[in-house]
């Protein structure tokens, strides 16, 4: 047996290259994903991020726009992004605001802006369709609902979100 390993040609061949995508794999994956990328799941399959808006909400590229920071909103403050992930994520509660800022633009294609009008900061993430793109590249593929665009508005069932 050892002259037949020995003699065999194994050109080509690394053991991290032959890696079989199987469901076993995927469940592996998502069970060990960080806290953003479980908070980003979550987001992805509803295609709705929570959060006060100061403009619309889609724009015409098919990106989402949020509010980055506490804003108010008819006379009341409403948190803006890093908060409501820090309550949506218990493990992210003593995260900087630059750690999580700086997963969501390296990870996920976050731009953080700001209006040249009222100077107003916000997130402008990329088209839903590109983000569930770039997590199945990095996860494997995964059952979507057949929702295209982003949710242009407020979440339907407030009680019932996901984060």
């Amino acid at each position: 047996m050892l002259h037949d390993l020995l003699n065999r040609d194994l050109t080509g061949f690394h053991t991290r290259h032959s890696i079989p995508d199987t469901k076993g794999l995927q469940d592996q994956k998502l069970a060990n994903l960080t806290p953003i990328d479980r908070w980003v799941l979550g987001v992805l399959q509803e295609g709705y991020l929570p959060g006060p808006r100061p403009k619309k909400v889609v724009d015409s590229h098919g990106n989402a726009v949020m509010a980055a920071k506490r804003v108010l909103d008819n006379g009341r403050e409403v948190s803006g992004l890093v908060e409501i992930i820090r309550d949506g994520v218990p493990a992210l509660s003593k995260e900087s605001n630059q750690s999580i800022t700086g997963l969501l633009k390296k990870n996920w294609g976050a731009i953080a802006k700001q209006d040249s009008g009222d100077r107003r900061a916000y997130w402008l993430f990329p088209p839903l369709a590109d983000m569930r793109g770039a997590f199945e590249d990095r996860f494997g593929p995964m059952d979507w609902n057949d929702q295209a665009l982003w949710i242009d508005g407020e979440y339907q069932d407030q009680d019932d979100m996901p984060f």
